[in-house]
């Protein structure tokens, strides 16, 4: 039905590399965004541990009784073992 010129093809070729270098470059552009991204959320949330773990390590709570000094000590030393 239509007939392409030699010219018409290779303009389309070449249109068509043009569109899919186009396309690379914005799929890398993407795919680092997303990892810049995922890293701020992944610090945001390492943040937000360690301050709740410098709240619990600055308690000045010593327990008053033996069952609470016991927890709170425990509590202690899963905190040393997370922190290693």
């Amino acid at each position: 039905m239509f007939a392409l010129t030699a010219f018409e093809v290779i303009s389309f070729a070449v249109l068509h590399c043009s569109i899919h270098n186009l396309s690379q470059t914005r799929r890398l552009a993407l795919e680092r965004s997303l990892k810049f991204f995922q890293f701020l959320q992944d610090s945001e949330e390492e943040e937000a541990w360690l301050v709740e773990r410098i709240s619990l390590a600055k308690s000045q709570d010593v327990g008053k009784d033996l069952v609470m000094c016991l927890m709170l000590i425990k509590r202690h030393e899963v905190m040393t073992v997370l922190l290693q």
